[in-house]
């Protein structure tokens, strides 16, 4: 009994680590790197959302084909404003933003009277080495964000089921208000590895001319796997 029960306990542990751990221990190895659909899995078929999707372009413009100048964008934020705003932890959906058309998003002077805004970019421009974009692959209104009703809360992975690995084109969803939709659109970018999107929040203004509230970049993560096999 001296030696069975030492014996007993040595294979109760190891059947309980291979259990856990089968490679003992496994290999992290990238499986896939994720390409986006070459074609537009939802291509704009109407004029609002041609428009709608078109305003990516205008952000890279503006915001991601040179180096911003931080330093000039500090000193646009030097007006007078609600201390509140500068308190990020809400997240962004909680803060005022105005709708900003292509034609404001392409002057300073117009886009930077929105300091929210105008504080989210300068955080960008703090950024070194710069972000820049290098090819736009293609853009289209999130089909989940034109619901207002039971699909609003569906994944945002049900609009790329038809791809090899749709969880990889998961993306933390805003919470939307009245009259917002998300533009989702795939690119590359410079000195940079993988795939990027540029999730955009619109809305139409006034005038009925869709604009962009704010936007941010995240990454299109490849998918990578525990395996027992390091060759693959």
């Amino acid at each position: 009994m001296i030696r069975v029960l030492p014996l007993l306990a040595t294979l109760f542990a190891c059947s309980s680590a291979s259990a856990e751990d089968p490679c003992n221990p496994p290999r992290e190895i990238l499986v896939k790197r994720i390409v986006p659909p070459s074609e537009n899995p939802y291509p704009p078929d109407n004029d609002l959302d041609r428009a709608r999707a078109a305003l990516t372009e205008s952000v890279v413009r503006a915001f991601y084909t040179s180096r911003l100048d931080e330093t000039e964008l500090r000193q646009r934020m030097q007006v007078p404003h609600d201390p509140a705003l500068d308190d990020p932890r809400p997240g962004p959906e909680a803060f005022p933003f105005t709708v900003k058309p292509a034609s404001c998003l392409a002057d300073v002077a117009c886009w930077s009277k929105d300091y929210v805004f105008l504080r989210r970019i300068a955080g960008l421009a703090s950024m070194s080495p710069p972000w820049l974009v290098e090819r736009v692959l293609w853009s289209h209104v999130a089909p989940w964000s034109k619901k207002r009703d039971a699909d609003l809360g569906r994944p945002a992975r049900a609009d790329y089921l038809h791809t090899t690995e749709p969880d990889a084109f998961v993306y933390p969803r805003p919470s939307l208000k009245e009259g917002e939709v998300v533009v989702d659109a795939a690119v590359t970018m410079k000195d940079r590895k993988g795939y990027w999107r540029i999730l955009s929040i619109v809305s139409e203004g006034p005038d009925g001319v869709p604009g962009v509230k704010w936007f941010q970049l995240e990454p299109i993560q490849d998918v990578t796997r525990w395996s027992c096999n390091p060759s693959k």
